[in-house]
C-alpha cells in the first residue's frame, strides 16, 4: 500500500517507503492527526526528522509550511528513499540528508542552530535513546523557545524517565492502534 502527502502544497502526491523491515512509516491517518495537533505551529518551522525512514513526517511539513527540514537516518535504503521522495515531489524548500547515526549527527550541529520541531521515530527496542536525542538537544540549546517534540513509540509510558520534562510545557499523548504518538511543547 501506497503512502501519500495529506495536505498542503504536496498533497494526495504518492511517496515511496523504504523497502526494508527495518522502518514503519507513519501511516497517512496518523500522520494526518499529528499534523492536526500541531496546526499553523508547522508554517514557518525549521525541522529535523532523526530515524525518518521514508522521510513522511519532514515532507509533510514541508508540504504544510515548514521552512526547511533536515532528514537523518542511518540506513542507505531509507537515505536513498529520502532523497527519492525529495526528488519526485520536486521539494523547493531546503532540504538536507543525511546517512549517519542519529548521536553523530547532533555531534555536527552548530552553536545558535535551532530546531523547532523534532520527529522523533527511533526503533522502539531503543527506548533510552529518546530520553538520549531530547536532553542532548535541551541541554546543547538546540531546542528553540517554543520547540515541538513529536515522539513516535510503542511505549506507553515513554517520557516517564525524561528527567528535563519540568521544564517543557506540557505533553498530550494519542493512541493509534499500538502506536503512541507523544507531543512535546517546550
Amino acid at each position: 500500500m501506497g503512502m501519500r502527502i495529506v495536505a498542503g502544497k504536496y498533497r494526495h502526491l504518492q511517496i515511496e517507503q523504504p523497502d526494508t523491515l527495518d522502518t514503519r512509516p507513519t501511516m497517512d491517518k496518523v500522520r494526518e492527526a499529528i499534523f492536526s495537533a500541531l496546526g499553523d505551529k508547522v508554517v514557518g518551522a525549521k525541522c529535523l526528522d532523526l530515524f525518518a525512514g521514508s522521510g513522511a513526517m519532514g515532507l509533510e511539513a514541508l508540504s504544510r509550511g515548514a521552512e526547511n527540514c533536515i532528514f537523518v537516518d542511518s540506513s542507505k535504503i531509507a537515505y536513498d528513499c529520502i532523497k527519492r521522495n525529495i526528488s519526485k515531489l520536486r521539494i523547493s524548500e531546503p532540504t538536507e540528508v543525511h546517512l549517519m547515526d542519529a548521536r553523530e549527527y547532533l555531534k555536527t550541529l552548530k552553536e545558535g542552530q535551532k530546531v523547532d520541531i523534532l520527529f522523533l521515530d527511533p526503533p522502539y527496542k531503543d527506548i533510552p535513546i529518546y530520553c538520549e536525542m531530547v536532553t542532548y538537544l535541551y541541554h546543547y540549546n538546540y531546542l528553540s523557545e517554543d520547540a515541538i517534540i513529536v515522539a513516535e513509540s510503542d511505549n506507553e509510558n515513554l517520557l516517564d524517565p525524561l528527567e528535563i520534562i519540568e521544564h517543557f510545557a506540557g505533553f498530550k499523548k494519542y493512541k493509534y492502534g499500538k502506536t503512541y504518538v507523544y507531543i512535546v511543547r517546550r
